[in-house]
Formats: C-alpha cells, sequence, structure tokens
C-alpha cells in the first residue's frame, strides 16, 4: 500500500520527530490503561471547570446562527478580530495600542506559524530558534517548508535561570551565513516553552533591534502571555509594547517585528484551534489572508470565542484565577521534586511546565532515551527528555504541571524517580 503514496507522502509516513511515536503511544495507551499519565503534552486543565460552565451558558445565550452555514472572512470574522484587538489592550498591552486591522485568526498557532514561515521564508532557509526550544517546531517550520532551524543555546545560571544573549543570537546567525545560508527570522517563544522562563524587557528590546537592524523578522510566540505566575518577580514584557520605541529608532521595525497568541494555553481551549497573528507588516497579512482558505478557524467557533472576550468580567477574573492556580500547581510540583531529591530544577514564571533534571545519571543522549522509554513503557508516565528540545545539556526532563491534578502528577513522578 505505501507504494501508492508519492515521495512527499512517504516522507512524512516515515520521517517525523523522533518524539512523536512514543507520544501517540502513550495516548493511544492511555485510552487502555487508566495508570498512564501524560506529562508530555502542554494542556492546562486547572480551569476547564470554569471555562466549560461559561461556554455553556455562551451557547444557550448563543445559539448556532443560520449565518455560520456560510462561507466568511477566513483570516478572521470583524467581530472576533475586534475583541481580541480589545482583549490585548485592556489585559496585557501596556503601550502599543492594538487595532482588529492588525490581526490574523487561525486553527492554532502552529498551523499559523507555518503559514507565516511561508510567506517570508524560502526552502532552505534558516530560521534561528532559542534552545532548548518547543520540540513540534520541527513539525512547523521544517516538515512541508523544508526551512532549517538553526538553534541559539540558552545559557543556564548558577541560580538556575536560562538566558539568551546577542552574541550567542550573532554567533547562530554568523553559523549560517558562513555555510552560505540565507536567514529569514528569529522565533522567540516568551515565555519560554519547555523551562517556563520570562526574558526580561531588556533581552527582548536587544534581540529585537539586532533582528531589526539585520533586516530579519522577529516573531515573537507569546502563547503563554497570560499565563504568568500570581505574584511572580518577573514580569512579562510583549514584543508589541516595545515597538514603539523601536519605530522611533527605524521605520522598519513595523516590517519585521510580529506577535503570534492563542487560546490552548492560556484559555485551555487546545480542541478548538484559535491561533492568532498581530502584525504592522500589510504585505505579510494580505499574503497571509489569499491562503487563509487552508488556516481558517470555523467561524462558529470565532462567534463563541468573540462573546466570551466581549464578557471583560469574565475575562479579567477567569486570567486572574489561572494565574493563581498556575503557581500554586508549579510551587506544589516543584516542592515534591526536591523531596524526590531533585537539586536542578529552573526557575519558572509563567507557563505550565516544570524542567528539571532527574538525580540519575543520564549524560549521554542514549541514556535519555533509555530512560524516557523505560517510564513510558514501564512506569506508565510520559516526560519529554531533553534531547528533543534541541538542549545541549544532557540529562533534563520536562513535565506539564498542569495536563491532570496536582496530585495525579505527584504520584506520577513518584514512580518516575523511583529507583532505576
Amino acid at each position: 500500500m505505501e507504494g501508492s503514496l508519492s515521495k512527499r507522502g512517504h516522507h512524512y509516513l516515515h520521517e517525523g520527530p523522533e518524539w512523536l511515536g512514543p507520544l501517540i503511544e502513550c495516548i493511544s495507551k492511555a485510552g487502555e490503561n487508566p495508570d498512564m499519565v501524560n506529562l508530555g503534552v502542554a494542556e492546562n486543565c486547572l480551569c476547564h471547570a470554569e471555562m466549560l460552565e461559561k461556554l455553556t451558558q455562551l451557547r444557550t445565550q448563543q445559539p448556532i446562527v443560520k449565518s455560520s452555514f456560510s462561507y466568511y472572512q477566513f483570516e478572521g470574522i470583524k467581530r472576533f478580530r475586534e475583541a481580541i484587538a480589545a482583549t490585548l489592550n485592556e489585559a496585557l498591552l501596556k503601550v502599543y495600542v492594538s487595532d482588529a486591522s492588525q490581526v490574523l485568526v487561525g486553527n492554532g498557532v502552529g498551523p499559523l506559524l507555518e503559514a507565516m514561515v511561508s510567506v517570508i521564508a524560502d526552502a532552505g532557509d534558516v530560521i534561528l530558534v532559542p534552545a532548548p526550544y518547543y520540540h513540534a517546531f520541527v513539525l512547523d517550520l521544517c516538515r512541508r517548508l523544508d526551512v532549517e532551524i538553526e538553534p541559539v543555546p540558552l545559557e543556564l545560571t548558577a541560580d538556575n535561570d536560562m538566558v539568551l544573549t546577542t552574541e550567542a543570537v550573532v554567533a547562530a546567525y554568523d553559523k549560517a551565513t558562513k555555510a552560505g545560508k540565507h536567514v529569514a527570522a528569529l522565533l522567540y517563544t516568551n515565555p519560554h516553552n519547555p523551562s517556563g522562563c520570562t526574558f526580561t524587557a531588556d533581552t527582548s528590546r536587544e534581540v529585537m533591534k539586532w533582528c531589526v537592524d539585520q533586516k530579519l523578522h522577529f516573531i515573537s510566540d507569546e502563547i503563554y502571555a497570560y499565563s504568568t505566575y500570581a505574584d511572580t518577580t518577573r514580569e512579562f514584557v510583549s514584543a508589541l509594547d516595545l515597538l514603539p520605541e523601536l519605530k522611533q529608532q527605524s521605520e522598519d521595525a513595523s516590517t519585521f517585528i510580529h506577535m503570534f497568541w492563542g487560546f490552548s494555553k492560556d484559555f485551555g481551549l487546545n480542541g478548538f484551534r484559535v491561533g492568532i497573528l498581530v502584525s504592522e507588516n500589510t504585505a505579510v497579512r494580505q499574503a497571509l489572508a489569499a491562503l487563509a482558505y487552508f488556516f481558517s478557524t470555523p467561524a462558529d467557533v470565532q462567534e463563541l470565542c468573540a462573546a466570551m472576550l466581549e464578557d471583560k468580567a469574565f475575562v479579567k477574573s477567569y486570567f486572574v484565577m489561572n494565574s493563581k492556580r498556575l503557581r500554586d500547581a508549579n510551587t506544589q510540583v516543584v516542592s515534591a521534586l526536591q523531596e524526590l531529591g531533585v537539586t536542578s530544577i529552573v526557575n519558572s514564571h509563567a507557563g505550565m511546565f516544570v524542567y528539571f533534571k532527574p538525580p540519575f545519571d543520564l549524560d549521554t543522549v542514549d541514556a535519555e532515551r533509555a530512560y524516557w522509554l523505560k517510564l513510558a513503557r514501564e512506569r506508565d508516565v510520559m516526560m519529554l527528555p531533553g534531547f528533543v528540545f534541541e538542549d545541549p545539556r544532557r540529562g533534563w526532563f520536562r513535565i506539564c504541571s498542569t495536563a491532570c491534578p496536582v496530585e495525579t502528577t505527584i504520584a506520577a513522578l513518584q514512580r518516575a524517580l523511583a529507583p532505576l
């Protein structure tokens, strides 16, 4: 039967990233084995009950309308884009004022990011990505587009902070260009996945300015923007809030700065498939609008999400509640890891991850891989190893602390960290 596939189809079938098979295996196993705990998928379940209640209420008040049966503006219906811009202005941005005309909507940040890269980079071009980085970027950027990722190593300080330096960015850029490659963009995830750290405004500003000076696209993936922990000591600053300052220094800033956000993480709505791009670059927006047929979010989903955003009191209270629950989950899981003998844990300020080093001798990729597969297949726990995130350091693992009740997460970690 494989002979019926094209070369491209054969490539999709057999040449996926190494982590994909075991993760799918874990998801399939969970349907048959109640003991299987998947801490590998980024899902925020902490406020699902409240979100379900709200969306059910809204669905009752706003039944499906006939207009949803027809074609619509594929890059985002007007009502939803206006609600998104208003939410960003009221609940995130302190300097920048977003406008609905700058907003595009797609069926998830991943598909929208793939579309974005398709209009700014050609096959063989390079995207700089601070590493460790979100493992599925290899799907978003490489699988169909044939774009290459050049990792930019993050420094791990003695205080367990992840730090990005412009020097590291320049070194990665020079490495790619000396190899004859064209560098098209830098993809910057802030707050960061897998570490959960928030990069400082100074770091973002410096790297953004460097990209604009080099005429490289700076793509700010801010899918965890509203998931900062309550009482965090590290304030999150959106790239959009730094854009007005950069525009005063260079007219190119409007061309090369772009921000992504979505509903999967901050609202816990992975299944709704809502990704958002904010960009002042008219050519980028028009090119994406021409492709939006292929990545559009259903109109009825947009109508429902717009109604939710329009309830400003709910959105405000939801973000406060989510922030507190994220902090509490992180605190409990980190404390449990410490009680289990883990001493190396990256300081996180946002999101749903704990990035840590188990107290075992895992100093090679093979050792990481063997431990990872042993946990999944013998101890019914899925965690993701550092090598799938292109972390140059060995022995690190990422777990999601919000994918299931904290008690379940801690029990799974106790199994995972029992003597080998």
